[in-house]
């Protein structure tokens, strides 16, 4: 074999490398938390039924709750999906005049957003994505008064851009 072909090979072994680092797709999924205070306000034919329950309640008035995120790339290009959902219950004030003993709001939410990214700026320290995606939102309140069921839900659909970056630092720190 010349040298002329060991130096080729030699200069496409990197190339191909990296086109078959390029071709692979890199997975990863989290699963988070985010325990928010809850605030409802639901009309009802009775008068508005009014809930709150605080950030260090949560726990108490918590049914269900789960949120993760998945993600894909492959080179520049980014696809994700997040899904949240919750189930809240709580006490509710009866309505001012009703002739009620007890009212409860049950609040679900789920939300699921998609979205796919391309890397303007894609260096070993440094990736810049902008990107366009679609958010789901199927949210419903029900207001029980002495037991009696008033359903009221909402089911938008959104459209957004994103745009994020990430910095990755190499600097070492030095303890005297």
């Amino acid at each position: 074999m010349s040298k002329k072909w060991i130096l080729l090979l030699a200069a496409l072994a990197p190339s191909s490398a990296m086109a078959q680092t390029q071709s692979q797709w890199d997975y990863s999924a989290t699963m988070y938390g985010w325990f928010p205070g809850v605030t409802t306000s639901v009309a009802t034919p009775l008068g508005t039924v009014e809930s709150e329950v605080g950030f260090d309640e949560i726990f108490d008035h918590l049914d269900l709750a789960f949120l993760g995120a998945v993600e894909a790339r492959k080179g520049r290009l980014t696809l994700a999906g997040d899904l949240q959902y919750f189930d809240v219950g709580a006490e509710a004030k009866p309505p001012v005049g009703a002739p009620t003993a007890t009212a409860e709001v049950d609040s679900k939410m789920l939300v699921f957003g998609a979205y796919a990214a391309y890397a303007v700026v894609d260096q070993p320290d440094l990736r810049f994505d902008l990107g366009a995606g679609l958010r789901y939102i199927d949210a419903s309140f029900e207001a029980k008064l002495n037991g009696q069921p008033t359903p009221w839900w909402t089911n938008p659909i959104s459209v957004s851009t994103s745009a994020r970056a990430s910095a990755t630092s190499t600097r070492r720190s030095r303890r005297s």
